[in-house]
């Protein structure tokens, strides 16, 4: 799993993540994309993965490099993750980081270290953006049932009106 962002206001983290899915992408590696762009609520799933929203929070937070950026301290946990983006999860557990996986392909040992996870293949279905509109809305978010002549919305998809690929999550 891959949690990524395609917001390119930050160039260096979209560089980083934009990197990080060409190098998986050239090694053929099956991996589920998730977009923080796409999705905020992506970043509560990572905190809740590294352990940010129980009693030992402040322990975990203390136990973290301080990250400044041209001179601005990005303590907060949000702003933490979306700056240490893209983060690579394998079988549910953290892997690394852009860096890791670089250094992981530098010494050859990343082929073989994610070897059963190839055999990825370019998706016909949504084009290897890893969502496709929602099937029940069409991507306009209203749901076909309404409530007192209003229309509600669709349970189906995001706020986008997009549903995660059925095609390239399945595989």
């Amino acid at each position: 799993m891959l949690y990524t962002t395609s917001c390119g206001i930050v160039r260096k983290t979209w560089e980083r993540c934009r990197d990080t899915l060409a190098l998986l992408r050239a090694h053929e590696i099956r991996a589920e994309i998730r977009d923080l762009n796409i999705n905020g609520e992506l970043v509560d799933e990572i905190m809740d993965r590294m352990g940010l929203h129980n009693e030992e929070r402040d322990f975990i937070l203390m136990s973290l490099p301080l990250v400044y950026v041209d001179g601005n301290y990005f303590g907060e946990e949000r702003d933490f993750i979306l700056m240490s983006l893209p983060l690579v999860y394998v079988d549910g557990n953290y892997f690394g980081n852009h860096s890791t996986l670089i250094e992981c392909n530098d010494t050859g040992e990343l082929a073989e270290l994610l070897d059963k996870f190839k055999g990825r293949q370019k998706c016909n279905t949504c084009g290897d953006m890893g969502y496709t509109l929602c099937s029940s809305c069409r991507g306009s978010k209203k749901s076909k049932m309404t409530f007192q002549n209003t229309n509600l919305r669709c349970a189906i998809c995001d706020e986008n009106g997009i549903v995660p690929c059925k095609d390239c999550f399945c595989a």
